[in-house]
């Protein structure tokens, strides 16, 4: 590293710390401190001449994404849609261009990651202390739960940032030296206590998203353990815990068993009519509806900005209303990425999480697969990166990820 570089990295680590403290209390402040990172990302890369080199072919489909949204214009008929959607994956563009390939230690690493716990932690007591202000006020238990708990961030993402730092929090307890039994014993507490936020987000496909990929990310990391026996004692006293939670506070507001009479803007995965009995589902109809509008549009979707227009005239000739009402989006990243960019879109998303996957196990990148698992399932129902929440933790993550999992194979060689 030359002069410049040396001076501004150390804010550069800071501004990541910075950038994912925020981040779960809000997208737009994250988003501020994001170009004010960029911008020192691109004077540190221009000072070490390295503007243009990257850690996978995998940050040229992260690119290629957001060029095929671009493309999108040209069939478009919906250009302030269309320039909201490419504001909100701008991430994609820029976050591999200028993130990528930036110096993480391992130390640094471990800031980055504590500074993420602290920031779900932090919301995560700001949240319960609302709730039981509310409950005093209200005497309502539905502050406890689902978006009357969680108004500040949409259940689904705040649920599958809890979900990367229970991975952050399992990696301090089996991984780090030095911690003593009674720091193990916090770790743990700790641990539970964000599954106890979790049940209370109840939100049901991030939960199951949690309890698969956080039990495999558990597995993998006992394997790896020196002390075998202590860690699967830990671990699965803690697993225990967690799903004793699961059951007995979700037992008080079971959306599992009792779905909503009401839509919200998370959601409802089921309408009832007024005796109460289940009338449809109201994804398998968006789903429905969005492979009908995708029919008329076989080859490279509507376009970026028309995917809204398109859906609310096909929800008036299906005679859908709900859909019409609440302006759903198909709630599956997948069909969203289809309908609107078609086989190529589709293609290069599937590409990115592929290769990605592909890059995980070649190089036993444990907690990047686990968070794929997690992403993945998320996206099966709802349109995770289709929101300011979703992509900059998604882009973020994943390059952060590789970077890491880069400077591991590095140290490797060296110490060869």
């Amino acid at each position: 590293m030359n002069h410049l570089s040396l001076t501004i990295h150390p804010w550069i680590i800071r501004l990541f710390c910075t950038y994912v403290f925020v981040l779960p209390f809000s997208s737009w402040l994250a988003s501020i401190i994001l170009a004010v990172l960029l911008v020192a990302c691109l004077i540190y890369k221009i000072s070490e001449k390295e503007l243009f080199r990257f850690s996978s072919f995998t940050m040229f489909w992260l690119m290629a994404f957001y060029i095929l949204h671009v493309t999108g214009l040209i069939y478009t008929s919906d250009f302030s849609y269309a320039s909201l959607d490419l504001q909100i994956k701008l991430s994609f563009l820029l976050m591999p261009f200028l993130l990528d390939t930036i110096t993480v230690s391992s130390d640094d690493y471990r800031r980055i990651s504590r500074s993420f716990i602290a920031g779900c932690t932090l919301l995560s007591l700001v949240l319960l202390t609302n709730a039981f202000i509310e409950y005093y006020i209200w005497r309502d238990k539905s502050s406890f739960f689902y978006i009357d708990f969680c108004s500040l961030q949409h259940v689904a993402y705040f649920t599958l940032y809890i979900n990367c730092t229970l991975f952050f929090l399992a990696d301090e307890f089996f991984r780090l030296p030095g911690y003593r039994i009674r720091n193990r014993k916090f770790l743990i507490i700790w641990m539970i206590f964000l599954t106890f936020i979790i049940t209370l987000l109840a939100s049901r496909t991030a939960l199951f998203a949690v309890m698969l990929s956080f039990s495999l990310y558990i597995y993998w990391l006992f394997r790896e353990s020196r002390n075998r026996s202590k860690s699967a004692a830990y671990s699965g006293i803690a697993m225990l815990m967690m799903v004793l939670i699961f059951f007995l506070v979700s037992g008080n507001n079971n959306r599992f068993e009792k779905p909503s009479g009401t839509l919200s803007s998370n959601t409802e995965s089921v309408i009832q009519n007024n005796s109460g009995s289940v009338q449809h589902n109201v994804r398998y109809e968006v789903w429905k509806n969005t492979l009908a509008v995708y029919g008329k549009h076989p080859l490279i979707g509507v376009g970026t900005g028309d995917l809204k227009n398109e859906l609310n005239q096909q929800y008036r000739i299906a005679g859908f209303t709900e859909g019409l009402e609440f302006n759903l989006s198909p709630h599956n990243q997948f069909l969203h990425t289809l309908l609107l960019l078609g086989i190529p879109g589709l293609t290069v998303l599937l590409l990115i999480f592929i290769l990605t996957f592909r890059h995980a196990i070649l190089h036993k990148n444990k907690i990047m697969l686990a968070l794929l698992i997690a992403v993945v399932i998320n996206c099966l129902t709802e349109g995770i990166l289709e929101k300011q929440a979703g992509v900059l933790f998604f882009v973020f993550f994943l390059i952060l990820f590789a970077n890491q999992q880069k400077n591991i194979i590095q140290k490797r060689i060296t110490e060869a």
